[in-house]
């Protein structure tokens, strides 16, 4: 097989791909309808030609188009090293020459790709098509990916290009252009004007990051997004409330300082007083006659009613039963385990598990003139924030913040005050 121009400047993985495909082609009719072995000495091959994956979707349209000529095959694809290779590298060496009905097939190169570089092109710059493939030429780090791509890549490279080395397998090169999988790598020249085109919506980190993904990408764009959303005036003003931070209820320290109590209407055709323990879990149900308030402060008085027998045993294996801590909720509150019908046949052990408390999650406190972005509640309305100063720690979570520049004082909870980044400047 004799290469064209065009299939010469092909990265690694797509010459490896081209010449499989080749030999498809030439031998369709002796294969096609029977079951056959891809043998390659290019491992990314296995993964991306193997017949039980799906087709990558951001693979390059030239790949993507070559798997969909694959799946016409009953076939299985297995990794040989070269030196294990001769039989095909000797093939190799004794070309027959060019295969015109296949090179016309592979000569074009893919619309779809030619049109995503004359669309970005025309958002830079609406007069000249061309810039985005003249800015790659004139790149350093691009213009050695593009040597290393149409060769082989050397032992030893500087750290500019190690970002580019480790996706060499996903890279490929189209009308001067480096491309990984479908997105344009975009030189440094540009790439402020193309957050630039990313920003126009005003959309928040997250949704920006999804639209460079559908089409552009260089090695530091994820954090470049991150710091143009968060140095956004327009953005911070109208983001949404930060999660609220979770307040855990404090266990108390001893056993019946904390009761839950709530009554359970019509179960069973009875109205029920159910009692928790909240230090041990302990449950207490009752079956009350009245649930007026006259019968419940009757109950606080006076205790020893049973319920009834099913419910009796109910409670009993609740109370033998461990928690999630361990513990059993008979322990908590005794200190010592009761004994039910389970008991009878296995002789209970004594087990002491210490005390555990969940500490409260400590509050966000922000320090004397530290900057800060405070929820607005003018017109009724919080969907806007403003640049504020922190200016005092009135309490747990309360602060005292000063609108900027000249603005009034305001009193904000935590949860509506976020930090603001130095370089916004009111």
């Amino acid at each position: 097989m004799s290469c064209l121009v065009l299939q010469r400047r092909y990265g690694q993985i797509q010459m490896e791909a081209l010449a499989i495909i080749f030999g498809l082609n030439k031998f369709h009719q002796f294969l096609y309808g029977r079951r056959f072995i891809l043998v390659t000495d290019h491992k990314p091959l296995i993964v991306l030609f193997g017949p039980t994956k799906p087709i990558p979707s951001l693979s390059a349209n030239g790949l993507a188009r070559w798997v969909l000529t694959l799946s016409q095959y009953d076939y299985s694809i297995e990794y040989r090293k070269a030196s294990a290779h001769g039989n095909a590298d000797a093939l190799r060496r004794l070309p027959v020459g060019a295969d015109p009905s296949f090179d016309r097939e592979e000569t074009g190169a893919d619309s779809a790709t030619i049109c995503t570089i004359k669309r970005i092109s025309s958002q830079i710059a609406p007069a000249d098509p061309n810039v985005l493939e003249r800015e790659t030429s004139k790149d350093p780090a691009h213009t050695k990916v593009i040597q290393h791509l149409q060769g082989n890549w050397p032992k030893n490279f500087s750290d500019q290009l190690k970002p580019f080395y480790v996706l060499r397998d996903s890279l490929s090169l189209a009308n001067g252009c480096i491309f990984h999988s479908h997105r344009v790598v975009i030189p440094k020249t540009m790439q402020s004007q193309v957050l630039q085109i990313l920003h126009l919506g005003h959309f928040g980190m997250q949704r920006i990051e999804q639209l460079a993904r559908t089409a552009v990408y260089w090695p530091s764009i994820d954090a470049d997004i991150e710091n143009v959303a968060r140095h956004c005036t327009a953005c911070n003003e109208h983001q949404r409330l930060p999660p609220k931070p979770s307040h855990p209820r404090i266990i108390p320290d001893e056993p019946w300082s904390c009761v839950h109590i709530d009554h359970a209407i019509n179960f069973r055709g009875h109205n029920w007083l159910v009692m928790v323990d909240a230090f041990s879990k302990y449950p207490c149900i009752y079956l009350m006659s009245s649930i007026t308030t006259k019968t419940f402060k009757q109950f606080l008085k006076k205790s020893d009613l049973p319920p009834a027998h099913t419910l009796q045993e109910f409670l009993m294996h609740y109370r033998r039963t461990p928690l999630a801590s361990g513990s059993r909720s008979s322990e908590l509150l005794d200190g010592r385990q009761i004994r039910t019908k389970l008991d009878v046949i296995i002789s209970a052990q004594r087990q002491t598990t210490p005390r555990v408390r969940d500490e409260p999650v400590p509050a966000r406190r922000l320090s004397k003139d530290s900057p800060c972005f405070a929820l607005s509640y003018e017109g009724g309305r919080r969907d806007r924030w403003k640049p504020a100063v922190a200016t005092a720690f009135l309490g747990h979570k309360l602060h005292e913040v000063r609108v900027l520049p000249d603005g009034p004082m305001w009193r904000r909870h935590g949860d509506q005050l976020c930090p603001r980044h130095a370089l916004h400047q009111p």
